[in-house]
């Protein structure tokens, strides 16, 4: 699993070979199953909050990363 957690990860130009395609397939072709990344903005500490929640829930088993 990869978390890319700064702000606008998702975002890109979508050109051939580039932008957020370009991105998720690069991850793919080097095994990666899971990708998470932002399309928007958002406040540090909400980010903060969302994500510890997130790693508990996977650590917990609640919740799949798949």
């Amino acid at each position: 699993m990869v978390v890319l957690s700064a702000c606008d990860t998702g975002l890109g130009e979508v050109k051939a070979g580039e932008g957020v395609y370009g991105l998720r397939r690069a991850f793919s072709q080097t095994g990666t199953r899971s990708l998470v990344m932002s399309m928007w903005s958002v406040p540090d500490e909400e980010t903060k909050e969302l994500m510890v929640k997130f790693y508990k829930n996977i650590q917990s088993g609640k919740m799949n990363r798949c």
